[in-house]
Protein backbone atom coordinates (compact mmCIF):
# COMPACT_ATOMS: atom_id res chain seq x y z
CA UNK A 1 0.00 0.00 0.00
CA UNK A 2 2.50 2.36 0.75
CA UNK A 3 5.16 1.00 -1.78
CA UNK A 4 3.99 3.90 -4.21
CA UNK A 5 2.44 7.57 -4.07
CA UNK A 6 -0.34 6.59 -6.43
CA UNK A 7 -1.01 3.13 -4.78
CA UNK A 8 -3.74 4.69 -2.57
CA UNK A 9 -5.28 6.40 -5.30
CA UNK A 10 -6.06 2.90 -6.71
CA UNK A 11 -7.47 1.46 -4.05
CA UNK A 12 -9.54 4.59 -3.90
CA UNK A 13 -10.75 3.58 -7.41
CA UNK A 14 -11.16 -0.27 -6.82
CA UNK A 15 -13.71 0.58 -3.91
CA UNK A 16 -15.30 3.22 -6.07
CA UNK A 17 -15.77 0.51 -8.91
CA UNK A 18 -17.40 -1.93 -5.89
CA UNK A 19 -19.64 0.99 -4.23
CA UNK A 20 -20.98 1.65 -7.70
CA UNK A 21 -21.83 -1.94 -8.76
CA UNK A 22 -23.55 -2.58 -5.27
CA UNK A 23 -25.15 0.21 -5.37
CA UNK A 24 -26.73 0.82 -9.20
CA UNK A 25 -25.75 -2.73 -10.78
CA UNK A 26 -25.92 -5.32 -8.08
CA UNK A 27 -28.33 -7.32 -10.56
CA UNK A 28 -26.30 -9.52 -12.38
CA UNK A 29 -22.93 -8.93 -10.14
CA UNK A 30 -23.79 -11.74 -7.55
CA UNK A 31 -20.40 -13.26 -8.12
CA UNK A 32 -18.99 -9.79 -7.18
CA UNK A 33 -21.47 -9.24 -3.93
CA UNK A 34 -20.58 -12.93 -2.74
CA UNK A 35 -16.63 -12.59 -3.53
CA UNK A 36 -17.13 -9.32 -1.53
CA UNK A 37 -18.38 -11.48 1.23
CA UNK A 38 -15.95 -14.23 1.12
CA UNK A 39 -13.33 -11.99 1.57
CA UNK A 40 -14.40 -9.66 4.28
CA UNK A 41 -11.83 -10.16 6.31
CA UNK A 42 -9.57 -7.95 3.49
CA UNK A 43 -11.71 -5.33 3.59
CA UNK A 44 -12.38 -5.09 7.68
CA UNK A 45 -8.62 -5.02 7.71
CA UNK A 46 -8.09 -2.09 5.50
CA UNK A 47 -10.87 0.05 7.00
CA UNK A 48 -8.47 -0.84 10.51
CA UNK A 49 -4.87 -0.28 8.56
CA UNK A 50 -2.30 1.70 10.97
CA UNK A 51 0.27 3.77 10.29
CA UNK A 52 2.52 1.07 11.68
CA UNK A 53 1.17 -1.99 10.38
CA UNK A 54 1.66 -0.85 7.06
CA UNK A 55 5.19 0.42 7.30
CA UNK A 56 6.10 -3.14 8.22
CA UNK A 57 4.36 -4.84 6.41
CA UNK A 58 6.28 -2.78 3.75
CA UNK A 59 9.68 -3.54 5.40
CA UNK A 60 8.68 -7.17 5.38
CA UNK A 61 7.82 -7.49 1.63
CA UNK A 62 11.22 -5.70 0.55
CA UNK A 63 13.34 -7.80 2.72
CA UNK A 64 11.72 -11.05 1.11
CA UNK A 65 12.30 -9.38 -2.23
CA UNK A 66 15.79 -8.85 -1.78
CA UNK A 67 16.22 -12.31 -0.27
CA UNK A 68 14.51 -13.77 -3.65
CA UNK A 69 17.03 -11.21 -5.71
CA UNK A 70 19.78 -12.36 -4.06
CA UNK A 71 19.19 -15.72 -4.81
CA UNK A 72 19.29 -15.37 -8.39
CA UNK A 73 22.25 -13.48 -8.81
CA UNK A 74 24.18 -16.23 -7.20
CA UNK A 75 22.76 -18.58 -9.68
CA UNK A 76 21.73 -20.94 -7.45
CA UNK A 77 18.32 -23.21 -7.69
CA UNK A 78 16.05 -21.22 -5.75
CA UNK A 79 14.59 -23.56 -3.67
CA UNK A 80 13.48 -21.30 -0.76
CA UNK A 81 10.69 -19.91 -3.37
CA UNK A 82 7.79 -21.81 -2.36
CA UNK A 83 8.87 -21.76 1.53
CA UNK A 84 9.13 -18.13 1.42
CA UNK A 85 5.42 -17.39 -0.49
CA UNK A 86 4.46 -20.10 2.09
CA UNK A 87 5.78 -18.14 4.76
CA UNK A 88 4.51 -14.75 3.39
CA UNK A 89 1.29 -16.15 3.09
CA UNK A 90 1.40 -17.67 6.47
CA UNK A 91 2.24 -14.41 7.84
CA UNK A 92 0.14 -12.28 5.91
CA UNK A 93 -3.08 -14.38 7.85
CA UNK A 94 -1.12 -13.85 11.42
CA UNK A 95 -0.01 -10.04 10.79
CA UNK A 96 -4.04 -9.38 9.49
CA UNK A 97 -6.56 -7.77 12.23
CA UNK A 98 -8.98 -9.48 13.40
CA UNK A 99 -12.45 -8.50 12.32
CA UNK A 100 -14.61 -6.03 14.94
CA UNK A 101 -16.70 -7.03 17.18
CA UNK A 102 -20.26 -6.77 16.44
CA UNK A 103 -20.82 -3.42 18.34
CA UNK A 104 -17.44 -1.96 16.68
CA UNK A 105 -18.72 -2.68 13.10
CA UNK A 106 -22.14 -1.28 13.50
CA UNK A 107 -19.93 1.74 14.32
CA UNK A 108 -18.34 3.45 11.65
CA UNK A 109 -16.16 6.87 12.06
CA UNK A 110 -17.45 9.86 10.80
CA UNK A 111 -14.81 10.16 8.36
CA UNK A 112 -15.90 7.06 7.02
CA UNK A 113 -19.95 7.45 7.08
CA UNK A 114 -19.57 10.75 4.75
CA UNK A 115 -15.86 9.96 3.12
CA UNK A 116 -17.39 10.98 -0.36
CA UNK A 117 -19.29 13.74 0.34
CA UNK A 118 -15.79 14.71 2.82
CA UNK A 119 -14.16 14.69 -0.50
CA UNK A 120 -16.48 16.79 -2.48
CA UNK A 121 -17.07 19.31 0.41
CA UNK A 122 -14.13 19.84 2.55
CA UNK A 123 -11.86 22.77 1.57
CA UNK A 124 -9.25 21.60 3.11
CA UNK A 125 -6.01 20.13 1.34
CA UNK A 126 -4.46 17.25 1.31
CA UNK A 127 -0.88 16.82 2.78
CA UNK A 128 1.70 17.79 -0.09
CA UNK A 129 3.15 14.22 -1.34
CA UNK A 130 6.02 13.37 1.36
CA UNK A 131 9.54 12.94 0.26
CA UNK A 132 12.84 12.13 2.14
CA UNK A 133 16.18 14.15 1.76
CA UNK A 134 16.77 12.51 -1.74
CA UNK A 135 13.78 13.32 -3.15
CA UNK A 136 12.28 9.64 -3.06
CA UNK A 137 9.18 9.18 -1.42
CA UNK A 138 8.47 8.35 2.03
CA UNK A 139 5.04 7.94 3.54
CA UNK A 140 4.14 9.96 6.33
CA UNK A 141 1.69 9.42 9.30
CA UNK A 142 -0.35 12.77 8.37
CA UNK A 143 0.02 11.79 4.61
CA UNK A 144 -1.54 7.95 5.69
CA UNK A 145 -4.24 8.89 7.75
CA UNK A 146 -5.54 11.79 5.27
CA UNK A 147 -6.21 9.31 2.37
CA UNK A 148 -7.07 6.58 4.81
CA UNK A 149 -9.90 8.34 6.61
CA UNK A 150 -11.27 9.37 2.57
CA UNK A 151 -11.26 5.73 1.36
CA UNK A 152 -15.12 5.02 0.63
CA UNK A 153 -15.73 2.03 2.99
CA UNK A 154 -19.02 2.35 4.20
CA UNK A 155 -20.84 1.05 1.28
CA UNK A 156 -18.78 -2.29 1.73
CA UNK A 157 -18.61 -2.56 5.31
CA UNK A 158 -22.53 -2.13 5.75
CA UNK A 159 -23.07 -4.70 3.15
CA UNK A 160 -20.97 -7.06 4.97
CA UNK A 161 -22.26 -6.33 8.28
CA UNK A 162 -25.94 -7.29 7.32
CA UNK A 163 -25.14 -10.01 4.34
CA UNK A 164 -22.13 -11.91 5.90
CA UNK A 165 -24.14 -13.06 8.93
CA UNK A 166 -27.17 -13.89 6.80
CA UNK A 167 -25.03 -15.90 4.55
CA UNK A 168 -22.96 -18.04 7.49
CA UNK A 169 -26.30 -18.63 8.89
CA UNK A 170 -28.01 -20.10 5.95
CA UNK A 171 -24.81 -22.11 4.97
CA UNK A 172 -25.20 -23.48 8.55
CA UNK A 173 -28.63 -24.46 9.34
CA UNK A 174 -29.26 -25.56 5.51
CA UNK A 175 -25.90 -27.10 5.60
CA UNK A 176 -24.85 -25.51 2.02
CA UNK A 177 -21.06 -26.32 1.32
CA UNK A 178 -21.81 -24.70 -2.47
CA UNK A 179 -20.74 -21.80 -4.07
CA UNK A 180 -23.78 -21.90 -6.60
CA UNK A 181 -26.25 -22.67 -3.81
CA UNK A 182 -25.25 -19.35 -2.31
CA UNK A 183 -24.98 -17.13 -5.82
CA UNK A 184 -28.77 -18.54 -6.20
CA UNK A 185 -29.85 -16.85 -2.97
CA UNK A 186 -28.25 -13.68 -3.34
CA UNK A 187 -29.77 -13.56 -7.11
CA UNK A 188 -33.33 -14.30 -5.47
CA UNK A 189 -32.65 -11.47 -2.91
CA UNK A 190 -32.85 -7.73 -2.75
CA UNK A 191 -30.29 -5.04 -1.37
CA UNK A 192 -33.66 -2.59 -0.91
CA UNK A 193 -33.29 -0.77 2.56
CA UNK A 194 -30.03 -2.68 3.60
CA UNK A 195 -27.43 -0.06 2.03
CA UNK A 196 -27.23 3.27 2.59
CA UNK A 197 -28.69 6.04 0.50
CA UNK A 198 -27.10 5.67 -2.95
CA UNK A 199 -24.23 7.81 -3.82
CA UNK A 200 -23.93 10.33 -6.92
CA UNK A 201 -22.41 8.93 -9.80
CA UNK A 202 -18.89 10.43 -10.10
CA UNK A 203 -18.54 10.51 -14.03
CA UNK A 204 -14.58 9.92 -14.78
CA UNK A 205 -13.18 10.73 -18.27
CA UNK A 206 -11.18 8.76 -20.32
CA UNK A 207 -7.43 9.72 -19.90
CA UNK A 208 -5.52 7.72 -22.47
CA UNK A 209 -1.58 6.83 -21.39
CA UNK A 210 1.39 5.01 -22.40
CA UNK A 211 0.49 2.52 -20.27
CA UNK A 212 -3.43 2.07 -20.79
CA UNK A 213 -1.55 1.32 -24.44
CA UNK A 214 0.51 -1.15 -23.87
CA UNK A 215 -2.47 -3.17 -22.01
CA UNK A 216 -4.88 -2.54 -24.47
CA UNK A 217 -2.34 -3.66 -27.38
CA UNK A 218 -2.10 -7.02 -24.82
CA UNK A 219 -5.26 -7.70 -24.34
CA UNK A 220 -6.30 -7.23 -28.27
CA UNK A 221 -3.76 -9.38 -29.43
CA UNK A 222 -4.45 -12.10 -26.11
CA UNK A 223 -7.85 -11.99 -28.08
CA UNK A 224 -6.57 -12.67 -31.46
CA UNK A 225 -4.71 -15.10 -30.98
CA UNK A 226 -6.71 -17.47 -28.58
CA UNK A 227 -9.21 -17.15 -30.93
CA UNK A 228 -7.43 -18.26 -33.96
CA UNK A 229 -5.15 -20.69 -32.36
CA UNK A 230 -5.46 -24.03 -33.92
CA UNK A 231 -6.72 -22.93 -36.88
CA UNK A 232 -5.60 -23.07 -40.73
CA UNK A 233 -4.49 -19.87 -42.47
CA UNK A 234 -8.07 -19.71 -44.10
CA UNK A 235 -9.75 -19.97 -40.85
CA UNK A 236 -7.83 -17.53 -38.95
CA UNK A 237 -8.43 -14.89 -42.02
CA UNK A 238 -11.87 -14.83 -41.64
CA UNK A 239 -11.92 -13.97 -38.14
CA UNK A 240 -9.20 -10.70 -39.45
CA UNK A 241 -10.85 -7.80 -37.09
CA UNK A 242 -13.05 -5.17 -38.82
CA UNK A 243 -10.73 -2.59 -38.33
CA UNK A 244 -8.54 -3.86 -41.05
CA UNK A 245 -11.61 -4.29 -44.00
CA UNK A 246 -10.26 -2.89 -47.15
CA UNK A 247 -6.32 -2.95 -45.97
CA UNK A 248 -3.89 -5.35 -46.98
CA UNK A 249 -3.47 -6.69 -43.54
CA UNK A 250 -4.56 -10.23 -42.95
CA UNK A 251 -4.18 -13.08 -40.14
CA UNK A 252 -1.80 -15.72 -40.99
CA UNK A 253 -0.71 -18.71 -38.93
CA UNK A 254 2.82 -20.24 -39.13
CA UNK A 255 2.37 -23.86 -38.38
CA UNK A 256 5.57 -25.43 -36.53
CA UNK A 257 7.10 -28.84 -38.05
CA UNK A 258 9.14 -31.10 -35.94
Amino acid sequence: MLANEHNHKNVFFILEVFNNLIQYQVTGNAPLIYGVVRYKQKFYALHDLTFEHAQSELTRVKTLRAQKSQTSADGTTPTGVASDRRESEAMLEADALPPPSAKAKGKLPATAEGANDTVQSQDVAPPSTPVDEKGKFAPSQEWFLYWHSHLPLHTILTLLDTLAPTIEQLCVEKGINDDRKVLEFLESGTLVGVLPVPHPIYVRKFVASVGIRVWFCGWFWGCVYMKSNGMGAGEAAKICPPIWTGTQIRLFTVKMSS
